[in-house]
């Protein structure tokens, strides 16, 4: 586990959170991934010994124990841990890691939200579900799991196209596009935020998105940040 400088991660006191990824790799291919070029670059070494192929990492499982203090820990940072390649057995492996740290909480982001739908059930209440949507409204298959954990989520980073939320979530992440960086239209943001609005959803503009100042820095009800 490394701390992390990831904004929607800090801890309420103002402190850095974690990145935990006992999975890592994702089988598809987006331009601005991020994670694939650091797993391609390191392709071979301890963290990355298949490159950016999804991987295990059962070593990693005990991570979360060790840390003392109440942290957010945002799981699977450099990968997919609910992409259809992913087996069964690492998600409940990871999933009872969470149940057994109760005074973490633990932040799930997914491009495949349809893959939350299997173990719905499974999820303690200290764990965010979240859900990547660039602007095409992956985010509907969402809503077919219900669940009773605290807070599910939607991040737009990057936000790619425009988007009208038209169902309520408790927080949602805005940002740009970084590597190759590329704000997004400025209608695209505005919209988006009015949608938040009017449905009394929080807020969280990341600070590689340009032109808003002060930037909206809100947290899901119940928890400051």
């Amino acid at each position: 586990m490394n701390k992390t400088k990831i904004e929607w991660v800090k801890n309420d006191d103002g402190s850095a959170g974690y990145t935990w990824n006992p999975v890592t790799g994702f089988k598809n291919n987006c331009s601005y991934c991020y994670a694939r070029k650091i797993a391609t670059r390191f392709a071979g070494s301890k963290a990355f010994p298949n490159g950016f192929e999804p991987t295990f990492h059962p070593d990693r499982l005990e991570e979360p124990h060790k840390v003392k203090k109440p942290s957010k820990i945002f799981v699977c940072s450099m990968g997919e841990l609910f992409g259809p390649w992913v087996p069964k057995e690492w998600q409940e492996a990871v999933l009872e890691v969470v149940r057994d740290n109760p005074q973490h909480i633990f932040q799930f982001l997914t491009k495949f939200p349809s893959g939350y739908g299997p173990v719905m059930r499974q999820f303690p209440i200290n764990a965010w579900l979240g859900v990547t949507d660039t602007g095409n409204s992956h985010y509907e298959p969402f809503f077919l799991w219900p669940r009773e954990g605290p807070v599910n989520f939607i991040s737009f980073e990057p936000l790619l196209g425009p988007v009208q939320l038209e169902r309520r979530v408790q927080w949602i992440i805005i940002g740009a596009q970084s590597g190759p960086a590329k704000q997004p239209e400025r209608e695209w943001v505005d919209d988006l935020v009015a949608s938040a609005d009017r449905l009394g959803i929080p807020v969280f503009m990341k600070d590689n998105l340009e032109g808003y100042e002060p930037k909206r820095k809100e947290w899901p009800r119940g928890y400051d940040g």
